[in-house]
């Protein structure tokens, strides 16, 4: 069995013959953007099939979480091998003296004092803080009493 619509072959010889898509779309009742793919009309059917690769790979990154590389991209580890081997046959840069980078330091007349404050790193987690949200606003509504005891008890 053929591939071939039966309606191509007169779509052909009428787009050929200088009737408009759309008119000739009308009369045979096919979809004029159906007429331009199937008769590959300025390329019509290579630029739909990129816009579906384009469309897959999109989906294939939104469910695997990694976004495909931009077309022209060279990965980064090709890069940087490329680096590393030109810097190895690279002639040696010329030695030169080696000196300090030049400092002035204040005249100081007392002492400074430094202080340094530690920050502690309080890792809490988001289930408590939901817990302790409800619970406050629970306290705050008055639905349940606030107690005092805790509090004393937390700071022995």
């Amino acid at each position: 069995m053929s591939d071939t619509p039966a309606w191509m072959p007169e779509a052909r010889r009428r787009i050929d013959a200088g009737e408009r898509i759309l008119d000739v779309a009308r009369d045979l009742g096919v979809d004029d953007r159906h007429i331009r793919i199937k008769l590959n009309l300025n390329g019509a059917a290579e630029k739909r099939a990129a816009q579906a690769k384009r469309r897959s790979e999109r989906a294939k990154a939104e469910h695997s979480g990694v976004r495909p590389r931009a077309p022209g991209k060279r990965p980064a580890h090709a890069v940087q091998e490329e680096r590393s081997a030109a810097s190895a046959y690279r002639d040696p840069k010329p030695s030169r003296p080696l000196t300090l980078p030049k400092i002035s330091l204040p005249d100081l007349d007392e002492p400074r004092v430094i202080r340094f404050v530690p920050k502690p790193r309080v890792v809490v987690s988001e289930g408590a803080e939901r817990w302790r949200f409800h619970h406050m606003r629970l306290i705050r509504t008055g639905r349940i009493p606030e107690r005092s005891d805790l509090l004393e008890n937390l700071h022995r």
